[in-house]
């Protein structure tokens, strides 16, 4: 959850870096979540439908 927080304060604080190379927001989140917390921020992508 920290993490998250984390991102979330970034984003609003405009401190949030936006990479293009990457798909789209999700993954932007959860890379930048995958430096805070590590390899439990791939299962962020286990709730996403494709």
């Amino acid at each position: 959850r920290e993490g998250l927080l984390t991102v979330l304060s970034e984003i609003e604080g405009g401190e949030f870096v936006f990479s293009t190379a990457l798909e789209d927001i999700h993954m932007n989140v959860e890379a930048r979540l995958k430096e805070i917390i590590g390899e439990p921020a791939g299962r962020l992508h286990t709730a996403r439908s494709r």
